[in-house]
């Protein structure tokens, strides 16, 4: 019965997650489950100069590196918990 009660909340979670997963353009996951699995190599394969929105979806996790790029990109990011 306790179920029941969190059934439509869990649902509603997962129903926001796969709607970030659809909106993106390259996904990055540690587990190897998506494009990438590291920051740096999603980055590194953004376009150049692109016009319209590009986004780089990072499943949660946690990666143990530095996040840096050689040639200069103009990145606007915004973090979401």
């Amino acid at each position: 019965m306790e179920l029941n009660r969190w059934l439509p909340m869990i649902l509603l979670i997962k129903l926001i997650e796969l709607s970030r997963l659809l909106q993106s353009d390259l996904i990055v996951a540690k587990d190897g489950s998506s494009n990438f699995t590291t920051v740096n190599e999603a980055i590194a394969s953004a376009p150049e100069n692109n016009a319209k929105r590009f986004v780089i979806y990072v499943k949660k996790g946690i990666q143990r590196s530095y996040t840096y790029q050689e040639e200069e990109k103009r990145l606007n990011h915004h973090w979401r918990r």
